[in-house]
């Protein structure tokens, strides 16, 4: 309960303290079951019956962001092409065993865009607006997943996944000019997405192979945006390296006849991680007309590492670097990405 209480107070300290390309659009992943696993790819293996997984992500996205000079030659063409400097997404998430084959969960994100920036033309005469950064929390992710197939001697695993993001988020959050934020740069979408997918899991032992897809169908959200529809598809190979490193602690004598015991042992286990993560983002649509400057496809390669500590805390780290992009328009791309969190199960 000690070790449980420091995690926690960790997991809290990280979320007070901190977005995701497609922040409007939670990812279903992270279910850790201990064994080794991906870390943005959902796995297939469901938690314990009546047990606890949760953890905490933050997700920086760097941009490869437009100059100032550049979104002034964009208005000049009458083109209202928007930049931002990167995105950071600080999430909590929860999953619950609710029976052997049956996992409901939640995520919950808070969401920072920094330095958002756009160029506008006024008859002849084109100006730049730097409106700021957009900060807040954003839209509640629930789900379920259903494993529906369980090989228990090959150890293979395929599942369902079912969820919703409903609209919690904040749609009001106004520049440093007093405008508006636009709903893209809003934390919340002001809509409600169902979304519907699938994860598979196979083990061999120390290697793991999963793989997941994920759609999510938008609905109209705030200022009559519908920010646009979104397939996810996840590929990882993970392998576990072995205990590492074990601590025991003793009972120790302070002098004055009173042990301490600090009981039992922990050891630390390593997973090497690889993955592929693509999405592919429909056109939003804005009152009607679609943003041809907006959504496209990418593809990262992820290469990450798991820190397991005794059998219920984790940490994880990933870096994402995207090997193909296909944005529309005008959208600008992505320089990197990178994930950091900690989990705990009980």
């Amino acid at each position: 309960m000690r070790l449980f209480a420091v995690i926690l107070s960790l997991l809290l300290y990280v979320m007070a303290s901190v977005d995701y390309v497609y922040a409007h659009h939670a990812v279903v992943s992270g279910l850790g079951t201990g064994r080794s696993g991906p870390i943005t790819t959902a796995s297939a293996v469901p938690v314990s019956v009546g047990g606890f997984f949760s953890d905490i992500r933050t997700d920086l996205i760097q941009f490869r962001r437009f100059t100032d000079s550049q979104l002034l030659s964009f208005a000049q063409e009458d083109q209202h092409v928007d930049s931002t400097d990167f995105t950071l997404t600080s999430s909590i998430g929860v999953a619950y065993g609710a029976m052997e084959h049956l996992t409901v969960g939640f995520r919950m994100p808070y969401v920072w865009q920094h330095d958002i920036r756009e160029g506008h033309s006024h008859h002849d005469d084109v100006e730049l607006h730097k409106e700021g950064s957009s900060a807040g929390f954003g839209d509640l992710t629930l789900y379920g997943m259903y494993r529906f197939l369980e090989d228990k001697d090959r150890d293979i695993h395929i599942a369902g996944i079912l969820g919703v993001s409903i609209p919690t988020g904040e749609t009001t959050k106004r520049t440093d000019l007093g405008t508006r934020f636009e709903t893209e740069h809003q934390p919340g979408s002001g809509s409600w997405d169902p979304m519907a997918g699938l994860a598979f899991t196979k083990h061999w032992g120390g290697l793991s192979l999963n793989s997941n897809v994920l759609y999510v169908y938008t609905t109209p959200g705030a200022q009559r945006t519908v920010l646009g529809d979104s397939f996810e598809y996840n590929l990882a190979l993970s392998y576990r390296l072995g205990k590492e490193k074990h601590v025991h602690n003793h009972s120790h004598d302070h002098g004055s006849g009173n042990k301490h015991d600090h009981g039992g042992h922990w050891h630390v286990d390593w997973d090497l991680v690889t993955e592929l993560n693509g999405v592919w983002t429909q056109k939003q649509e804005i009152r009607g007309k679609k943003d041809n400057d907006s959504g496209g496809t990418i593809l990262y390669f992820s290469p990450g590492v798991r820190m397991l500590v005794g059998n219920h805390v984790s940490f994880t780290a990933a870096f994402l670097y995207p090997i193909q992009q296909d944005p529309n328009g005008k959208e600008h791309e992505v320089d990197y990405r990178a994930i950091v969190g900690a989990g705990v199960g009980f």
